[in-house]
């Protein structure tokens, strides 16, 4: 009774203030074309947008303003134009769509001054990433922003249905990756803008209720291990990254980097990859130099940015081990990097459950958490093996 009660206050703040956020933030960046520095219009503005948000993050702390095939979201309520609102719900609509923007997470204590830095991120970045780093050079703490929620109209999805939307997500990063993979093996560009869409929308969802999300990593298909690996170790990293407070866009890069970090095996023929018997020694010797050929792979994309290069180190470090007992060798001793870390511990544990690699034994969860705890310290950062034995020890229940 109380939690209806408590929807019916949010849809009934939506219904009064929803429009009125999308008006102000759409004045807003209309504004900076108009004007080239900050002015008495702009801080006007970004006050009443500020005014617009304060009940919901005096209540949340924390909301949620979402696109969706053109549509407005608070949260997982749509706002409804009126006739006056038309061209101010459809520039923004533009901004986002122009941008790649699917998300905006506005979080207290935040000023006006963080939506005018906002508002001219928005009309000078390319597209969400470039101008989620725009706002950290600002060092703008309360405002976040994500790809698009890319959604088939056809699928008619209500976004509130968390588990009709983690089950499409899921069936879109299976086919993500398995593109992924076909380009590499054929030598042509990887679709990254995709990889970050379908990156972006798993983040969101995590970040919503991980529930069905996680639930799908119990699925296993030895036929198509490879594609379901990627994004179960992209799921099981993001999930890992939430409980150590990783901001969304900390998490969507990690996430991008999971999608990566077998990249390397494109280099290894399917039949070996799938091969249902243990590997010959020259198969061994294939498999331990993927995260190798990952990097060269990374690198012929030609795109050396920050996430590139996170990427790259990641597909080098994920099977270094927490001790470099693992592979490559170093001629000297280095600690991983967290986000190495993270995905090393989520690559194994799915790959031990597979029962595709490790002796061929598919591992319980229990018999698999156990077998993982017992290496903490030596293959892995025991701070983050506890968090992930008790994330999974609820999730699963064992």
């Amino acid at each position: 009774m109380n939690n209806r009660k408590i929807d019916d206050v949010f849809r009934e703040n939506v219904a009064r203030y929803g429009r009125l956020i999308v008006n102000h933030l759409s004045i807003l960046v209309k504004l900076t074309g108009i004007h080239g520095s900050i002015n008495e219009a702009m801080v006007n503005a970004a006050s009443r947008l500020l005014s617009d948000l304060e009940p919901f993050l005096g209540e949340q702390g924390e909301l949620n303003l979402k696109m969706v095939e053109g549509s407005f979201f608070v949260e997982d309520v749509r706002v409804k134009s009126s006739l006056s609102d038309v061209d101010n719900f459809e520039f923004l609509a533009g901004e986002f769509k122009k941008r790649k923007i699917g998300v905006l997470t506005f979080r207290a204590p935040l000023q006006s001054d963080d939506l005018i830095y906002l508002a001219y991120s928005v009309k000078g970045g390319v597209e969400a990433s470039e101008i989620q780093s725009l706002l950290e050079s600002k060092l703008t703490k309360g405002i976040s922003i994500g790809g698009p929620l890319f959604f088939e109209k056809k699928d008619s999805l209500d976004m509130s249905d968390t588990r009709a939307v983690a089950t499409r997500l899921y069936t879109i990063g299976l086919s993500a990756v398995k593109e992924i993979d076909s380009s590499a093996r054929t030598g042509k560009p990887i679709n990254v803008r995709k990889v970050k869409r379908v990156v972006h929308a798993i983040v969101d969802n995590i970040l919503k209720d991980e529930t069905y999300l996680l639930g799908f990593t119990t699925l296993k298909n030895f036929e198509n291990y490879l594609y379901n690996h990627l994004i179960n170790t992209t799921i099981l990293s993001i999930a890992i990254a939430k409980r150590i407070n990783l901001p969304r866009n900390q998490l969507s890069k990690l996430g991008i980097a999971a999608i990566f970090h077998d990249i390397g095996k494109a280099e290894i023929p399917l039949s070996i990859l799938n091969k249902p018997s243990e590997f010959s020694v020259r198969e061994l010797e294939l498999i331990t130099r993927h995260p190798v050929e990952g990097v060269k792979a990374l690198i012929r994309t030609k795109d050396l940015s920050d996430l590139s290069i996170i990427s790259m180190l990641v597909s080098f470090e994920h099977h270094l081990n927490y001790d470099n007992t693992g592979y490559p060798e170093l001629p000297k001793k280095r600690t991983p990097n967290i986000f190495s870390r993270i995905i090393g511990i989520a690559d194994y544990y799915d790959a031990l459950t597979s029962g595709k690699i490790y002796g061929r034994i598919a591992y319980s969860p229990e018999n698999a958490l156990k077998f993982m705890h017992e290496k903490s310290g030596s293959f892995f950062d025991p701070a983050l093996m506890k968090i992930f034995v008790s994330m999974l020890s609820d999730s699963h229940r064992v």
